[in-house]
């Protein structure tokens, strides 16, 4: 929760005394780093990937400190030409397979989403935050 860090410290609140809206960059979730990631759907570190990434974006936007214009989702699609894990952090698996962090996005972004994709948000208990 970036607005309790340590119990005590306001990430947004801090960045409010600046007196400048701000950008939030390449934001993503830390599990993909894991060398167990999977990667696929349904897969543990994968879910926990979604659940971070739903509440980070939860407490970006429902936060009353700072203004943000804008917020960086790194990055599009997987590359598959960097090593490691690296090469996961895509909310799309390619151009016409997304990922449940794609919805996650564009449910953030104030998109529609058919009722195929509206059930992976809401079976998953999103926008809410997920422990």
């Amino acid at each position: 929760d970036p607005n309790y860090y340590w119990g005590y410290f306001n990430l947004f609140y801090k960045l409010s005394l600046y007196k400048k809206p701000i950008q939030m960059n390449e934001v993503n979730c830390a599990e993909i780093y894991d060398p167990t990631f999977q990667n696929s759907y349904g897969g543990k570190l994968t879910e926990a990937c979604n659940k971070s990434l739903n509440n980070t974006l939860y407490y970006m936007t429902h936060q009353n400190y700072v203004t943000i214009e804008d917020i960086d989702i790194y990055m599009l699609y997987d590359d598959y030409t960097k090593s490691g894990n690296e090469r996961f952090f895509g909310m799309n698996w390619s151009n016409v397979t997304p990922k449940v962090s794609a919805w996650i996005a564009a449910l953030y972004a104030g998109g529609t989403l058919p009722a195929s994709e509206q059930w992976h948000m809401t079976s998953r208990g999103f926008p809410n935050i997920q422990k």
